[in-house]
This record gives C-alpha cells, sequence and structure tokens, in this order.
C-alpha cells in the first residue's frame, strides 16, 4: 500500500491522488425563481481538478430551505493547493434550469485531518449575495 501525499507547512494537503468528500447539507433564503410556486433547488458540484462529470444532487421540489444530505467523493489528481471547488444551487425546470447561486471554495482552506464545515454565501450571476448553502468538505 502505497499512500503518495506530503505536508506542506501550513498543515494543509498536497498530493497527486486524492478524494474530496463533499457532504451536501443543505441551504437556506435562497432565491425564488418560480412565478407560481418556490424553485425547486438542486446543487451542482465541479472541481478542476476532478475529470469526472459534475455531481448533481436531487431536486427537492417547492422549497427554498432545502435539505439534501446526500455525500459526493470526488477523485482529485494533481496539486491540492491549486484545485477548487465550485458549487451552485440551480433551480430545476423544465426546459432551463435557473442560477440560484454559486460559491467557489479553495481546496487548500481545507485543514488536513480536520477538514471544513460552513455556511457559504451564494453570489448570483449579477454579483448579489443571496442564500447560503451548508457544506461539509474533507480530502480523504
Amino acid at each position: 500500500f502505497f499512500f503518495d501525499a506530503t505536508f506542506v507547512f501550513s498543515d494543509k494537503f498536497t498530493c497527486t491522488k486524492m478524494k474530496l468528500k463533499v457532504d451536501i447539507v443543505k441551504a437556506k433564503d435562497l432565491k425564488d425563481a418560480d412565478v407560481l410556486s418556490k424553485s425547486d433547488p438542486y446543487c451542482r458540484l465541479k472541481c478542476n481538478l476532478c475529470k469526472d462529470l459534475p455531481y448533481c444532487s436531487e431536486f427537492v421540489k417547492n422549497n427554498l430551505n432545502p435539505e439534501w444530505n446526500e455525500t459526493a467523493e470526488l477523485e482529485l489528481e494533481g496539486d491540492v493547493s491549486e484545485g477548487t471547488l465550485e458549487a451552485w444551487v440551480l433551480d430545476k425546470d423544465r426546459f432551463s434550469d435557473e442560477d440560484l447561486g454559486s460559491v467557489n471554495i479553495k481546496l487548500s482552506d481545507i485543514q488536513a485531518n480536520k477538514g471544513m464545515e460552513d455556511w457559504f454565501d451564494l453570489t448570483l450571476k449579477d454579483g448579489t449575495k443571496k442564500g447560503q448553502l451548508y457544506l461539509k468538505l474533507t480530502l480523504v
């Protein structure tokens, strides 16, 4: 068994192969993108160090404060200090899904052996902040 990772002085990981475990817990105070009902939000994850297709959670119907409690494991390749996780919350629609906000998280901010969990502010395409996304992030 060989694990190819090194620790840097800031107690963070740099490595060639790891996994990023993302617990998509919940969101609150989301933008209401629908006219006759509330948004049907889901979360989409993509990492620049991951060759897999983006991960998409299930959507929660008619809810501006959804709870997903889903876990995604993304296989990483490359230097974690250069990695970024992009998380979008989108409104599931019949023809075109609408942006409810996004956040970019630097993987270098995730502490080795501790992980990170927090409410992250969501930014809309016009730059305004609306809603928050609660994620737990762990490098394994």
